[in-house]
Order: C-alpha cells, then sequence, then structure tokens
C-alpha cells in the first residue's frame, strides 16, 4: 500500500473551492474569470469521483523494558502490550509497533 501523505476531508475541501468560485461571480466576467470557475469547477467534480480510502486515526505510544518472571528482557508497547524479546540490553529501537502499528514517538515523563 502506498504511503499516504494527508488524509483531507473531501466535503470540506469542496466547501472552500466553492468560496473561492464565488469570487468569480462578478457582473461582468473577464475570460480570465469563466476559466477560473470553470477549472474550480472541474475540481470539485474530480473530489467527487475520488474514491475514499480507508484510514485509522494515528496511534501513538513507547517502548517499555522489562523482565518477565523467568528472567528474560523484554521490550513492551505501551499502546497494545505486545511484547518482543530484547537481546542486546537496550530498549528496542523499531520506529513502530509490528502488532498494532503504533508510532513509537510518544513522549515520557520522568
Amino acid at each position: 500500500m502506498a504511503k499516504l501523505d494527508k488524509v483531507i476531508r473531501a466535503d470540506e475541501v469542496k466547501v472552500e473551492l466553492k468560496k473561492f468560485r464565488s469570487w468569480f461571480d462578478v457582473p461582468f466576467q473577464t475570460p480570465q474569470d469563466k476559466l477560473a470557475k470553470a477549472v474550480i469547477k472541474q475540481c470539485i467534480e474530480i473530489i467527487d469521483k475520488l474514491k475514499p480510502v480507508e484510514a485509522e486515526p494515528i496511534k501513538h505510544a513507547h517502548w517499555m523494558f522489562y523482565m518477565d518472571e523467568s528472567g528474560e528482557w523484554w521490550d513492551k508497547c505501551s499502546g497494545c502490550g505486545g511484547k518482543i524479546r530484547n537481546e542486546g540490553g537496550y530498549c528496542c529501537d523499531l520506529p513502530r509497533c509490528p502488532n498494532c502499528g503504533a508510532h513509537m514517538d510518544e513522549e515520557v515523563a520522568g
């Protein structure tokens, strides 16, 4: 799946485009005014034809370093509790949890 730069609300974009299009509603339209209105109308039509994407809010979490009952070290996702065996003695440096997809950029107090 391609990386999404930004998910936007199409209805909000269309409202803004319609506001902008209204600037060209003048009694004596120049050819440039007519062209601008036509381009904006076409942009709105293109937005209407776009297929929606499945998007979820971005989850943020952090890795927690701990030892289990058997004495093994693990890194645990603060978001979902998913665990990764820690063999190097340092906290996991994966940028995202492989279990829940959370971005590991959450600030940790203390």
